[in-house]
């Protein structure tokens, strides 16, 4: 059974309007549900799993659109780091902060998994 199938409609709609509200505030009203109720259903290992999958969606939708201007993107950075008008602490930071974003965000989510699986493992045993 997938874990959407788990959730009600109102956690369904949280779980979305997380992705997109800024905070849990925002994201409660905009579900139609209580702050408490979304604070509450953060403690649920089967609807944080499913809010994570639903991230770990919207981050590889983003990187599919990255990947999509990447020739662009490499041209950039090499047009940067070619450029003697650019001091070349510069062209280097941007280049490092660039690839430092892109696998940390890759780890963050791989953490993120292996953190609900290992909750919902002792909640299955509990």
């Amino acid at each position: 059974m997938n874990k959407h199938e788990l959730l009600t409609p109102k956690q369904r709609a949280a779980i979305e309007a997380l992705l997109t509200e800024k905070t849990k505030r925002a994201a409660a009203s905009k579900a139609g549900v209580t702050e408490r109720a979304v604070y509450k259903w953060l403690q649920d290992p089967i609807f944080k799993s499913a809010l994570i999958e639903a991230e770990a969606a919207a981050r590889n939708e983003i990187k599919r659109r990255i990947i999509k201007r990447a020739e662009n993107l490499a041209d950039t950075i090499a047009d940067i780091m070619e450029s003697e008008d650019i001091p070349p602490a510069v062209r280097l930071s941007a280049a490092a902060r660039l690839g430092d974003l892109f696998f940390r965000s890759d780890d963050q989510a791989d953490l993120e998994q292996r953190i609900t699986a290992l909750e919902e493992g002792l909640h299955d045993r509990g």
